[in-house]
């Protein structure tokens, strides 16, 4: 090797290879900046994440009844309350139909056996189960909110360090290192070409001074040319994005089936309970409607004593009327207590695909999948950038591996070094592109 193309070896070194360092950079920055926006917008994420459970989750019971029902259940509590009222209503209705019953002429009173609805008896099962059931609607109000306000945010988590937000923690931390090692392989590449540098001038200055000691018959000039100095050193190694890019699907799938669990384990034996009550209501309400026509029949014709007043007196009417007073709150507790039932059971029947549904909110959620799309193709580019310089780093240890000098075998060394780091920072960033 002359000084000529020790010369050039350096300008290729500074142009060919080192200069491309500046691509790694910009490329790099690329991904970086687009994890950092995914960052910033973390609460964001978690926010809608949270926002479109509740709405999936109230839409599933296909009932407007149960709007609210992930958040307040403020409309299907005013509907139980409403139902409350009506109950009310009917016993007091009821009890004035036994008042009636009760209240036949006195000259002929000894001649009718007395009829009676036992109300306590009768209404006391249906104020338990609207009472359970309010009850159940706050336990699932209670139970949604608690895999909304708690455990969603909790589906970020995840990562080798178990970053809160896990595939931007360990993007960045990824990223801190290979920017690091970026830096350390500029470095040493600079000081690297230096180095090739010296080496040719020190060589053209030695063969210079030995051309003049010959001709002047003076003894060579002592001394030898400072020579820049490339340290032999090895970049970190990182410990994330160990099975590249697949941490996303991973992460994804992790949650999907976390908030599954989360579903089928706290609301779904909720919703299932809710339906139970608000079908034992139906049944608690037909009885006592059974009870009270029945009694309209025993008081009306179940003797011809009955019959005898009915001619001759009002007593069928006020009768009738009790008994239409009292049904009509008893029929629409029974019809409004069947819409609870059936809204219960429609979203207890399609939570399943709702949750299967919530997979592509989560996979938007942990990261736009458009931007991770990106983040891959700017470490592709990076990559081809990399193996080109490892292409050319190569060849410049082929070129120098012939040579016999001290300073070219040592220099030789040096970029057996300088390849390893190459190697190993594309290694790193390669993990961004599976």
């Amino acid at each position: 090797l002359n000084k000529e193309n020790m010369l050039l070896l350096s300008n290729g070194i500074r142009d060919q290879v080192k200069g491309r360092i500046t691509n790694v950079q910009s490329y790099l920055n690329n991904s970086v900046s687009i994890v950092l926006d995914e960052s910033m917008q973390f609460s964001n994420r978690v926010t809608v994440l949270q926002q479109t459970f509740q709405t999936r989750f109230d839409e599933a019971a296909g009932d407007p009844l149960y709007n609210g029902i992930s958040n307040t259940g403020t409309i299907l509590k005013g509907c139980i309350d409403y139902l409350i009222s009506l109950l009310d209503s009917a016993e007091s209705k009821c009890r004035i139909l036994n008042s009636i019953l009760n209240s036949k002429p006195a000259e002929i009173i000894e001649f009718i056996t007395s009829i009676n609805i036992d109300v306590e008896s009768l209404f006391a099962p249906a104020r338990e189960y609207l009472n359970q059931l309010k009850d159940d609607v706050d336990n699932l109000v209670n139970g949604a909110q608690i895999i909304i306000q708690t455990h969603i945010p909790e589906l970020f988590k995840g990562g080798k360090d178990m970053f809160v937000d896990a595939i931007v923690g360990e993007l960045n931390a990824h990223y801190s290192i290979v920017h690091k090692n970026k830096e350390a392989v500029h470095n040493q590449l600079t000081n690297y070409e230096t180095q090739v540098k010296d080496i040719a001038t020190s060589m053209f200055n030695k063969d210079q001074n030995l051309g003049n000691s010959i001709q002047s018959g003076k003894s060579l000039a002592d001394g030898v040319d400072t020579i820049q100095k490339t340290e032999i050193m090895n970049i970190d190694t990182s410990p994330y994005l160990t099975i590249g890019m697949k941490i996303k699907e991973i992460q994804v799938e992790l949650a999907h089936k976390q908030i599954t669990s989360l579903v089928t384990t706290i609301v779904h034996p909720i919703v299932n309970r809710i339906y139970t009550v608000a079908l034992m209501i139906e049944s608690a309400v037909s009885a006592i409607i059974f009870s009270v026509k029945a009694a309209l029949n025993v008081g009306l014709y179940g003797n011809p004593i009955s019959l005898l007043i009915s001619i001759f007196t009002d007593y069928e009417e006020k009768v009738k009327a009790a008994v239409n007073n009292a049904l009509v709150p008893l029929e629409e507790i029974e019809t409004i207590a069947e819409t609870v039932r059936m809204g219960s059971g429609s979203l207890s029947a399609n939570l399943p695909e709702m949750l299967q549904n919530f997979m592509p909110y989560l996979d938007t959620a942990i990261f736009e999948p458009g931007k991770f799309d990106d983040v891959r193709l700017y470490n592709i580019s990076t990559l081809a950038i990399l193996d080109e310089m490892e292409l050319l780093f190569n060849d410049i240890i082929f070129q120098l591996s012939g040579e016999k000098a001290k300073a070219i075998e040592a220099t030789l060394e040096i970029s057996k070094n300088v390849l390893n780091n190459i190697q190993l920072l594309r290694e790193q960033v390669n993990r961004g592109t599976l």
